[in-house]
């Protein structure tokens, strides 16, 4: 297992200052057999000039075009492209502390992921760790209720972001299912909370998902952020369509959202 392959999944847009961060800090983990997955969704232009870059920078980057829709697309073709037994999904915004997969990787175990607390930068620079409620083990009936609690101001209780988990590689992909809502379904609230619970809820291993004391991604929080801009929809959302799935704990993504 120790030489199993990890796949870091990259996808941007516009944002060439952050990706560069994040890029290195997929070539600079401890663990090395890694590919990196960069998938964009930039003019063509654009692309060719970072594909000469980044492949350049190191031989394990695979730079590749996203050709379908908007972002969940473009999140989709990067796990098309993706050949590891591990997957590691980390957003251009997003940057991993040297030893995350490492560390990811010798805690898996027979668990469908591991997710860990974050450093989120806010944009007054504010820097806030989230404490998760217990660490270690546990089963897909607590990983169901967690994920889709709310607390008092009507957010997530957990985080809900794929940069803060790293799964197994089920060829699960991000899932357009929120009905009517298209706002929702083209730029992604809403389908990242889909594809969290379809990797760890979606086969009979009741070792679903190990909880670390480690920080180990760094996040921003934008104030312009599309995300967060829908949250409060796919709450409402989340809590008709997923709460009364609870005790078959089936995959999430074939239930109808509405």
């Amino acid at each position: 297992m120790q030489n199993d392959l990890v796949s870091i999944v990259i996808p941007t847009y516009n944002r060439f200052d952050k990706l560069e961060r994040a890029v290195t800090s997929a070539v600079d983990q401890t663990y090395e057999k890694i590919e990196i997955i960069i998938t964009s969704d930039n003019d063509d232009e654009t692309n060719k000039a970072l594909k000469e870059k980044y492949e350049k920078l190191d031989p394990r980057i695979k730079f590749v075009v996203n050709k379908g829709e908007k972002c969940v697309g473009n999140w989709n073709n990067g796990l098309n492209h993706a050949n590891g037994s591990f997957i590691k999904i980390l957003f251009d915004d997003d940057w991993m502390y040297d030893d995350c997969i490492a560390i990811c990787f010798e805690n898996i175990g027979e668990h469908n992921g591991v997710t860990f607390r974050c450093n989120n930068y806010l944009s007054n620079n504010v820097i806030t760790c989230g404490e998760l409620p217990f660490y270690g083990s546990c089963n897909k009936k607590w990983v169901f209720d967690y994920l889709t609690q709310i607390n008092k101001d009507g957010l997530f209780k957990a985080c809900v972001s794929p940069c803060a988990y790293f799964f197994k590689n089920k060829k699960i992909e991000f899932t357009n299912n929120f009905d009517n809502n298209d706002n929702i379904n083209n730029w992604g609230s809403g389908s990242d909370v889909i594809f969290i619970m379809d990797n760890l809820l979606g086969n009979s291993n009741d070792k679903s998902l190990v909880l670390l004391k480690n920080i180990l991604v760094n996040f921003e929080s934008h104030p312009n952020s599309i995300s967060i801009k829908n949250n409060y929809d796919v709450i409402q959302l989340t809590k008709k369509g997923m709460l009364y799935g609870k005790d078959k704990h089936s995959k999430i993504s074939h239930m109808r959202m509405i």
